[in-house]
């Protein structure tokens, strides 16, 4: 985050936990422990925590979210293909940071939900648009992986067949240091 730590001041900020389902338990155990909790809206309750240091809290029921809510809603597990559907569509040919940070958390939450869109002809064309960047950057450390992999394989080649790690270095132009830690240690 650009500014450092103080770059939100603390009396600015929000808690906000993402959940399919409401977390019964665990908000009558807040109740009980003295902790205020209301109803803000479909599927919002607000917390009253108070102490030294007050940050607003905030439970999100995504199955309870009303239409055009789906950012939110594909937050927690059990999140709707229709939910995700439209917001990738939204999303795409968008170049949103925030949009992308969303899209990462719902990834996460729903891995095979997104697998099985991800392998859907018109799916595959909005995932490049709005992961374009990280498509590139994997597919750079693939081939720069490829590369060092296939570099130790040829030197450990050469070194079984009878060159010295000098020899290697000769003919590779790499540092001896290099040659050296491709050799298998005993």
């Amino acid at each position: 985050m650009a500014g450092g730590v103080d770059a939100v001041p603390i009396g600015e900020m929000t808690v906000s936990i993402f959940r399919h389902v409401r977390p019964r338990k665990m908000l009558a155990a807040l109740e009980r422990a003295g902790v205020t909790i209301e109803k803000a809206g479909e599927g919002i309750w607000r917390m009253g925590i108070s102490g030294p240091i007050c940050v607003p809290t905030q439970v999100v029921v995504t199955s309870q979210l009303p239409s055009g809510y789906e950012a939110f809603k594909i937050l927690a597990r059990g999140a709707k293909r229709e939910d995700v559907v439209k917001v990738l569509e939204e999303a795409y040919g968008t170049r949103s940071e925030h949009l992308s940070a969303i899209l990462r958390v719902s990834m996460a939450a729903n891995m095979e939900l997104y697998r099985r869109l991800e392998e859907e002809g018109p799916m595959r064309d909005v995932f490049e648009s709005i992961f374009h960047k990280e498509l590139a950057e994997k597919e750079a450390k693939g081939i720069k992986e490829g590369r060092k992999e296939g570099r130790l394989d040829i030197i450990s080649r050469m070194l079984g067949h009878g060159m010295s790690p000098q020899q290697v270095a000769d003919v590779t132009a790499l540092p001896v240091a290099e040659i050296l830690a491709c050799i298998p240690k005993p």
